[in-house]
């Protein structure tokens, strides 16, 4: 009697265990279905995306023109230092001797790159922009240490430049300009462009403004921005778990943006400056305004506001020391 119990006893054990092997097995392969078959997809996409990244080309931003043609405004090539945060080591031991090396060759401080790199915690797969206008050795340099600098690359794109000499804006030989040197009083209609605050790229991040970019503050810029900005292009690259460029997938060409003609005439404009200097000095004023307008259609053909700026000091931002 008692060795039937005992083989009783063993039998349903054996066959309780064999059930929770089944079951096991069973959970086992239905989650193995699930995530190869139902979400393979998706799963298949992060990884993707885990690989890759779109890096932004800058679209060559319109000029502004007087007129009678002539241009207020350049586009000068420069070389912009930029991270890609989600690319740094995560490690504070690999990561730092990193920012070390990137101080050392923008001369910046390692402190000022880190909080540059916290200020846009929330934008880990954009471009940050460390360091702007880099000498051209700098970015060589950059380029050489791509290896050992994973998530770093040289942003290649342009800075505003504002015209003011009679010379850069041809009217050297003019008479309506004779008397003066520069024509500062253009900034007031230009404006100019800055890096965007924190709140517009919030607002505009959506709409396809980047951290590294920069936006019309006031004036032309300002109000003639979509226009003037263009279409960005971008480089879908691959790297590896690095974070290091492997090679590029694609690669979409920007579209520049549009050319805007103002009513103004930059040697009314000039005349108009000196006029107007002229009579504040015979007053000793500082402070002045005049606006020539064409009283057949309306058209501003010169407005000069007195002291003027030069939005060349603006353009691209500034620091609290400047």
């Amino acid at each position: 009697g008692v060795s039937h119990v005992g083989s009783s006893f063993s039998t349903t054990r054996a066959r309780w265990f064999l059930y929770v092997i089944i079951t096991v097995l069973g959970l086992w392969v239905t989650r193995l279905l699930y995530l190869q078959v139902w979400q393979g997809d998706h799963f298949r996409a992060l990884a993707e995306n885990n690989s890759e990244r779109l890096i932004p080309i800058p679209a060559e931003r319109g000029l502004l023109y007087d007129r009678a043609g002539r241009q207020l405004t350049k586009n000068i090539p420069n070389f912009a230092l930029a991270i890609v945060p989600q690319d740094l080591p995560r490690e504070a031991a690999a990561r730092d001797p990193i920012i070390a090396e990137l101080a050392t060759l923008t001369g910046r401080d390692p402190a000022a790159i880190r909080a540059s790199l916290d200020e846009y915690k929330d934008y880990k797969n954009d471009s940050i922009i460390i360091a702007e206008d880099i000498a051209y050795d700098t970015a060589l340099r950059v380029q050489i240490a791509h290896e050992r600098l994973p998530g770093v690359y040289v942003q290649q794109g342009s800075k505003r430049l504002y015209l003011h000499t009679l010379k850069e804006l041809g009217l050297a030989s003019s008479t309506l300009a004779y008397g003066t040197s520069t024509v500062f009083s253009l900034s007031h209609a230009e404006g100019y462009v800055g890096k965007l605050s924190q709140t517009e790229l919030n607002s505009l991040y959506k709409k396809g403004y980047l951290p590294s970019d920069t936006i019309g503050k006031i004036g032309v810029e300002k109000a003639y921005e979509t226009a003037l900005r263009g279409v960005y292009g971008r480089r879908r690259i691959e790297v590896n778990a690095s974070g290091k460029e492997q090679s590029v997938l694609a690669e979409y060409a920007p579209e520049p943006g549009q050319h805007v003609v103002l009513s103004i005439d930059a040697a009314v404009q000039t005349k108009l400056q000196q006029s107007l200097q002229n009579q504040l000095n015979r007053y000793h004023k500082t402070r002045g305004a005049a606006i020539a307008m064409d009283p057949r259609n309306g058209h501003i053909v010169a407005m000069v506001s007195l002291p003027a700026y030069n939005n060349n000091d603006f353009s691209g931002g500034i620091t609290s020391s400047t």
